[in-house]
């Protein structure tokens, strides 16, 4: 445990840890949506959504001066749903597929797990074993 939390290895694969940053990438998405959401004018939903993930230490901000381009560190584009008929109008999302300068994303570099989902002709054929589905 971390601060009160409990921290986890990242179950990277064969390829990884990834060899080198992707800040570049991420800082031009950023900008890149800064643009959209000032269009948008939603720039201050967006910004309270932060704050809240700040607030509870899921993110931080890092000064320009303190990046080091160097270090094995990811950084992660964020993009934003809308769901205007929900009770979360504004859910921020963090794209792990964004792919970097090696054309990789972070989801390449991480090991895969079960496939939780059950496939749809599982289901049907399971509707054929009782009269009613």
């Amino acid at each position: 445990m971390v601060d009160g939390r409990i921290r986890v290895r990242m179950p990277w694969n064969d390829l990884g840890p990834p060899q080198n940053s992707k800040f570049e990438m991420a800082y031009s998405r950023m900008l890149s949506s800064e643009k959209s959401f000032q269009r948008k004018n939603c720039s201050s939903q967006i910004q309270k959504e932060i704050d809240k993930l700040v607030e509870q230490n899921f993110i931080k901000e890092i000064p320009s001066e303190e990046v080091n381009h160097q270090e094995l560190e990811w950084y992660l584009p964020i993009h934003v749903v809308f769901t205007p008929d929900r009770s979360t109008k504004v859910r921020l999302v963090f794209d792990t597929s964004a792919k970097g300068p090696d054309g990789k994303s972070l989801n390449e570099y991480l090991e895969k797990g079960p496939n939780y989902i059950n496939s749809l002709s599982n289901v049907l054929i399971a509707w054929r074993f009782d009269r009613v589905a």
